[in-house]
């Protein structure tokens, strides 16, 4: 069983409030209600990605107006325990490991009670359709409809401007409540540091994290059921490392145009750029040719994705 949310408040209080609420999707196609009747609960929850299948008894923790419920819930690779946080107008699902991740929220209105037959079925069957996406656990990697990567029985590649994996890796996931984790060997490596994938199941969606806690510089994708050509997959590659190429020239070329208007040639070769952490995947050596007149070598080492520049540049 998945547990779909690995956090929650414990807490104690008076009684529940009574009555019905209307869930509806807020960014997100979905709807739901929670009905709440001599202090016991029913959730029902819609949308294309997970469903409860029908209304279902909730567990539930309370202090003050704020309740978690806790209550099963179906995804594309099973059942889980799914917690719902609901406060006011209010509910929030989270679906990630960490805080703040791959979060659905809700509009809550209440005594608005719905007929949610038509939403009922179609999470059905869409989230039908998501086991055998997951099943046949074919995907490819992708930010707004670009391929960065495919995903297909424990092999990872991928793909753009800014790592790359030279060749397909095998990767071993590790579960992290209702996310997977993928860690695989990657370029650039500096200091024999790994690319990690963190997907969650019910969204599909995905992030690179750059450290524990979400922040606003994690990358953000999606997996896409599905597979394309070898073909595809060398065009896009080249087209990756001719970009990074292209960028990394322009970055060295602002970093030496910086470098050289920094003093003159008898002062600068007396400057060790290598430990620079700009320089970082650099080796570089000054050369005086003459007292107005000095050269640096700039050598990629190791030579790899966005790390390919070796090349002298002149200042006089």
């Amino acid at each position: 069983m998945l547990f779909l949310s690995t956090f929650f408040v414990a807490c104690t209080g008076s009684s529940l409030p009574e009555g019905y609420w209307l869930l509806s999707g807020i960014g997100v196609e979905g709807r739901g209600g929670i009905r709440i009747e001599n202090q016991k609960i029913e959730v029902e929850l819609y949308t294309d990605r997970v469903t409860t299948g029908g209304a279902v008894s909730a567990q539930f923790e309370q202090k003050d107006e704020l309740l978690w419920l806790f209550f099963p819930l179906k995804t594309g690779q099973g059942e889980g325990e799914a917690a719902l946080r609901f406060q006011g107008k209010e509910a929030m699902l989270p679906l990630g490991a960490r805080r703040g991740e791959f979060e659905i929220y809700f509009s809550a209105e209440y005594n608005k009670e719905s007929s949610l037959e038509v939403w009922k079925q179609r999470s059905i069957k869409h989230v039908e359709k998501e086991i055998e996406y997951w099943e046949q656990g074919d995907f490819l990697l992708k930010v707004n409809d670009k391929l960065l990567g495919v995903w297909s029985n424990h092999k990872l590649r991928v793909f753009d401007t800014h790592w790359l994996t030279p060749s397909p890796v095998t990767v071993i996931p590790k579960i992290e409540g209702a996310d997977i984790i993928l860690k695989f060997p990657i370029e650039p490596s500096f200091h024999n540091e790994d690319g990690l994938l963190r997907i969650n199941i019910p969204l599909r969606k995905v992030s690179v994290p750059i450290s524990l806690q979400v922040d606003p510089l994690d990358r953000e994708m999606e997996i896409v059921p599905g597979t394309v050509s070898k073909a595809e997959i060398d065009k896009t590659i080249q087209a990756a490392i001719v970009s990074a190429d292209q960028q990394e020239e322009a970055f060295v070329s602002d970093l030496i145009r910086d470098t050289f208007s920094s003093g003159s040639c008898e002062q600068l070769v007396t400057v060790d750029l290598n430990h620079q952490p700009i320089w970082k995947g650099y080796k570089l050596e000054w050369m005086l040719v003459s007292k107005d007149k000095c050269a640096l070598s700039v050598e990629a080492m190791p030579n790899q994705h966005r790390r390919r520049l070796n090349r002298t540049f002149q200042k006089e």
